[in-house]
């Protein structure tokens, strides 16, 4: 919050609209990590400039006394992979003397990666239980009913580390044998000019295709909303990565169309996605605010970089 009242965020929305929710519960970063500190937080949100810190020098005092007391330090992380649609951060806990392993990403991944589960989380946050098909199944059932209402749905899980020293630790090592935690479901609605935009694009003959990384579920209601696909769209319209990804050039190229949506992409199905396009002698345009959209945004003849709105090319 700035000294004209306002609230500021920079970054993923779905990173801010987390802290937002912790902050809330007075369980924010920097409430928590040593490494938070308001110095740290100001060298991470270079945009808020002088206000912020100007309010640092408010406040000085107070956060150097309650950075001494902070119970997590932040040792190790593995941050968001397109393939991997998850990313995880070690921390070691002052309070317990030992590290824990926090992950979150796309639901069905970290389901994957946990063999337990908490079983009553407001009554007892720290019994848990074998995790079973038929609870996975329970969570997945959730997970699509809160994706139907058009939310990006995403999970949590934990683990504690036998290691000390975590520097050397690898990725395969850190993500595995967690306990799942939760779920939740973050609204990242269009901008609020999109659907006028898309509009047109119909208009002017351009179709318009959405690539996401978001559930199929949400994919599919974002895209009803923007009226990139209509309610009797073929099921060919929307499919999945994993879906699109196994067909070779040949059978894409026998599609009666390209799908309008393709959900939990990485890179290389927009990559292809692309080649596809160029096949059938279409004139491509590519727009994106991703790393992972990088090498797509270089392929099409067209390659728009949403620098100024996006958050990373």
């Amino acid at each position: 919050k700035n000294l004209k009242g306002e609230w500021k965020s920079t970054g993923d929305p779905t990173e801010v609209a987390l802290q937002v929710f912790a902050t809330k519960l007075g369980l924010g970063r920097p409430t928590l990590t040593a490494d938070s500190s308001e110095e740290n937080e100001i060298r991470g949100r270079p945009a808020l400039g002088d206000i912020i810190v100007e309010m640092k020098d408010e406040t000085q005092s107070e956060n150097h006394e309650s950075s001494k007391t902070k119970r997590y330090e932040l040792k190790a992380e593995f941050p968001f992979s397109s393939e991997l649609k998850r990313m995880t951060t070690i921390y070691w806990d002052n309070e317990e003397g030992q590290n824990i392993c926090l992950i979150k990403g796309a639901m069905e991944r970290i389901l994957d990666l946990s063999d337990t589960y908490v079983t009553s989380p407001e009554e007892n946050p720290s019994t848990t239980a074998p995790m079973t098909e038929a609870i996975k199944n329970t969570f997945l059932v959730k997970a699509e009913e809160l994706a139907s209402q058009g939310l990006r749905v995403i999970g949590m899980g934990q683990r504690t580390l036998p290691l000390e020293d975590v520097n050397y630790i690898t990725r395969e090592d850190a993500e595995n044998g967690f306990t799942f935690l939760a779920l939740a479901g973050i609204f990242d609605p269009p901008r609020p000019e999109t659907p006028g935009a898309v509009k047109a694009f119909k208009e002017a003959g351009i179709v318009v295709h959405m690539l996401t990384g978001d559930h199929l579920t949400t994919a599919r209601a974002i895209a009803g909303s923007v009226d990139i696909i209509s309610p009797n769209a073929p099921k060919s319209a929307v499919m999945t990565a994993a879906e699109f990804d196994k067909l070779s050039d040949e059978e894409i190229d026998a599609l009666p169309e390209l799908p309008l949506v393709i959900a939990r992409c990485a890179p290389e199905t927009k990559v292809r996605m692309i080649h596809a396009g160029k096949r059938r002698g279409k004139h491509l345009s590519m727009s994106g605010d991703g790393v992972n959209d990088s090498p797509a945004l270089k392929l099409a003849p067209v390659g728009i970089a949403m620098g100024m709105a996006g958050s990373d090319v």
